[in-house]
């Protein structure tokens, strides 16, 4: 019983953490390939997302948390509030 209990509370962070963390992913990933091709159209092509994600190791898991972290924010923020919805 107190395991079935404890698995439905820990389904709900479960899930906001796994589609945070997703979400997270295809949006930088998105985004970084949508910089590189930028920087590629400049008259003097530049590197600098390249030089950015390979050679300093605390940018990608950076630019990767933070979204994640605004995205379990709101996700929490809906949940605590779906109670006053009204339909």
């Amino acid at each position: 019983v107190a395991g079935a209990m404890i698995s439905f509370i820990v389904i709900r962070v479960a899930v906001m953490l796994f589609t945070s963390v997703g979400g997270s992913i295809i949006a930088v990933a998105g985004g970084l390939r949508l910089l590189d091709l930028y920087e590629a159209t400049q008259s003097p092509a530049t590197q600098n997302i390249k030089t950015w994600t390979y050679d300093y190791a605390w940018f990608l898991p950076l630019v990767l948390i933070v979204p994640a972290a605004v995205g379990i924010y709101t996700q929490n923020r809906l949940i605590n509030s779906s109670a006053k919805w009204k339909f």
